[in-house]
């Protein structure tokens, strides 16, 4: 693959990808086993098959830009010119959005604004399985906002080296500019914490309610 310091691509779709290494596009569909209406039904399928993917291509790490088709993203186009009727509709859009995590970005449209939105899970099992192989991906940007993406539902070289020559539009336009996903040394997002007060502030109720109860038997 690319040498270290160059861009790569990848293309997520539905239900397959597409890697372009700066010299050939690669494929890989995925089984609705594993994703299935946008939605990681497996994580350790989807893990165990990119990663038998980015082996047996020998795939050298680089910096990724992760580039979502139309089949991912759900979107809208708001018209109003009431700042807070757009508010609003935005609102009631991602709140539609049939996914439990979400990545959205608001973009200038013709008239208005345009909301563009995806499943934050599968973006983030991308991330995961290729930051383990020691990649890096440095964006996650809509297809739908390059000028000659309308003709190219799919990632071909033409598209790929447009996409890699707009770098600026690929920077506005990066879904995890207002985004801060945790990532530990290794690569991987750390797990949520759990506060070391917990087991405390659960003695002390648990304390509390039988000083309270033995005071209500005292007095009866």
């Amino acid at each position: 693959m690319a040498e270290g310091g160059r861009d790569a691509i990848i293309f997520l779709d539905k239900n397959r990808f597409f890697v372009y290494d700066g010299n050939d596009i690669l494929r890989v569909d995925i089984p609705e086993t594993i994703i299935r209406d946008v939605d990681v039904v497996d994580k350790s399928g989807f893990d165990s098959l990119v990663d038998n993917f980015i082996k047996t291509k020998k795939l050298d790490p680089a910096q990724i830009w992760l580039i979502l088709a139309d089949g991912v993203c759900f979107n809208k186009d708001i018209i109003q010119t009431d700042p807070i009727q757009v508010e609003s509709e935005i609102r009631d859009f991602l709140d539609a959005v049939p996914f439990d995590q979400i990545l959205s970005k608001r973009y200038k449209a013709d008239k208005g604004v345009r909301i563009i939105t995806s499943n934050l899970e599968y973006i983030e099992a991308v991330i995961e399985i290729f930051a383990r192989n020691e990649f890096v991906v440095v964006g996650v940007v809509p297809g739908a906002i390059f000028p000659v993406f309308n003709t190219k539902k799919i990632l071909d070289t033409d598209f790929a080296k447009n996409i890699l020559e707009n770098k600026s539009l690929m920077r506005s336009g990066n879904m995890l500019a207002r985004v801060n996903l945790p990532v530990s040394p290794t690569g991987n997002p750390e797990p949520k914490k759990k506060s070391k007060l917990l087991p405390f502030l659960i003695g002390g109720f648990v304390l509390l309610l039988t000083i309270l109860i033995i005071v209500i038997v005292s007095r009866g």
